[in-house]
């Protein structure tokens, strides 16, 4: 398997910012209160375990636009941080 090149890392990390943006956007036009599902990953400990159907009980991580937001910021300094390290 070849390297990875910088040049190709950068672009990546690039199109990760660019899609974090426009999540970053739709969720900041949401209306207060509104809920989202799973904008970004969560961790299986921190994910809300609601009630479902027929007494089930299902997970939903970030179920509401401002934790979504939240880690989709936190996503982003780390995008950025990284890309940091990549230029010169």
């Amino acid at each position: 398997m070849a390297d990875v090149t910088p040049e190709r890392r950068n672009e990546e990390i690039h199109r990760q910012l660019h899609t974090l943006q426009v999540l970053e956007a739709e969720l900041r036009s949401l209306k207060p209160g509104a809920k989202v599902y799973n904008a970004i990953s969560t961790p299986l400990d921190k994910a809300r375990v609601i009630p479902h159907a027929h007494n089930q009980m299902a997970l939903f991580p970030n179920l509401d636009s401002k934790t979504a937001l939240k880690d989709v910021e936190r996503q982003k300094k780390v995008l950025l941080a990284n890309l940091a390290q990549l230029e010169p």
